[in-house]
């Protein structure tokens, strides 16, 4: 049987310095996620055929078996004025 070497697959740079960059950059550059954060509250976002997706207001709480999301919870702490 063929020998394979992962170092020759797509998981080479998995945990370097370049694949957290490349994933620092993509995480900055998506639309998704400008203004976030800015208040305290609950946002969702459905991943829809690779693309970050706003999950309406009025469906927080229903999820379909198999999707992805990404939900983010912005609080306040008591002690700090940070969000």
């Amino acid at each position: 049987a063929k020998q394979y070497d992962w170092k020759d697959s797509n998981l080479a740079l998995f945990g370097s310095d370049t694949e957290k960059q490349v994933k620092k950059e993509s995480a900055e550059s998506e639309p998704a996620w400008k203004g976030i954060g800015q208040k305290p509250g609950v946002q969702i976002w459905r991943i829809v055929k690779f693309k970050v997706a706003s999950w309406p207001k009025e469906d927080y709480g229903k999820f379909y078996n198999g999707d992805s999301y990404i939900v983010l919870n912005t609080y306040k702490e008591e002690s700090s004025d940070e969000l």
